[in-house]
């Protein structure tokens, strides 16, 4: 079930309403122009560490959630294949554009309400980065990664964690807010233990776990279009009145004012990696 992009599918989204798929269509153009987390090399090494000892030249990749292609491109030259499933139908034309992804290999597709459409152990390995956070019924989208995975695949996500409930509504909140909506969307950070759950329920063993920072400076979301100038002096505002309330958020989240740049802040990320079990 794969579609190339020249036309957009048909689907169950409203992409006039859903503010979420607003926000990454209009991210789509500058998108990742400005943040260097996304393309970062020592990301990309971490990222790597648990997949090297495989034959990758036999490996079929899915890269759920990928934008336009950053999230796998590491992998690019060396597998047989990266299969690329995304929401957001600007995102992926731009990764056509600038040649990031391949036309045949690409699949429009909400991810978000849990099924993937696709047989059962179609793929080697599937790798979600930034993209878990967004997800409110993460146990259904765990079972369909496993389902799609082949016995002793590997799923890699890679994401923000909370340290504790502090940190993850102080998380969710900036995240939300972090937004073209008038409104905030929902975000869905969790604690590491909770993400172990979810791969343990669903038939995996984590095999690999490593940390990573993203260091983003507030005015970067304002160049590549991810919210407005207005909205980043309401987000810092917001964040230090929340370090005025917690100071331990302050030496968390690594925050402080930098001139010309607007808040800096470090984002805790795991690269976290399961195996699934021979039985399931």
């Amino acid at each position: 079930m794969m579609h190339a992009v020249k036309t957009l599918p048909g689907s169950d989204l409203d992409m006039s309403t859903d503010d979420k798929l607003k926000d990454f269509n209009v991210r789509s153009k500058h998108y990742g122009e400005y943040i260097k987390t996304y393309s970062d090399r020592k990301l990309y090494k971490e990222m790597f560490k648990p997949l090297e000892h495989l034959n990758l030249k036999a490996t079929e990749v899915l890269d759920l959630g990928s934008g336009i292609g950053l999230s796998s491109i590491h992998l690019k030259n060396r597998v047989r294949n990266i299969y690329y499933l995304d929401y957001s139908y600007e995102m992926v034309s731009e990764g056509l554009k600038r040649g990031l992804i391949d036309a045949n290999k690409v699949i429009i597709h909400d991810f978000a309400k849990g099924s993937l459409p696709f047989d059962e152990e179609r793929f080697d390995i599937v790798i979600a980065r930034y993209c878990i956070h967004d997800v409110k019924e993460k146990t259904e989208l765990f079972a369909e990664i496993s389902r799609v995975l082949r016995a002793n695949g590997l799923f890699q996500m890679v994401d923000m964690y909370a340290i504790d409930e502090i940190s993850r509504s102080f998380y969710n909140k900036i995240h939300g807010w972090k937004t073209q909506s008038g409104i905030p969307v929902d975000t869905f950070i969790e604690s590491l233990d909770a993400y172990r759950n979810l791969f343990e329920e669903s038939g995996m063993i984590v095999v690999s776990v490593s940390f990573y920072k993203s260091k983003v400076h507030t005015i970067e979301w304002v160049l590549e279009n991810q919210i407005t100038n207005e909205r980043r002096m309401f987000i810092e505002q917001m964040a230090l009145q929340e370090i005025k309330s917690h100071p331990s958020l302050k030496i968390v989240f690594g925050v402080r004012m930098s001139r010309g740049k607007g808040l800096y802040m470090e984002f805790p990320v795991v690269v976290m990696t399961g195996r699934k079990k021979l039985d399931t």
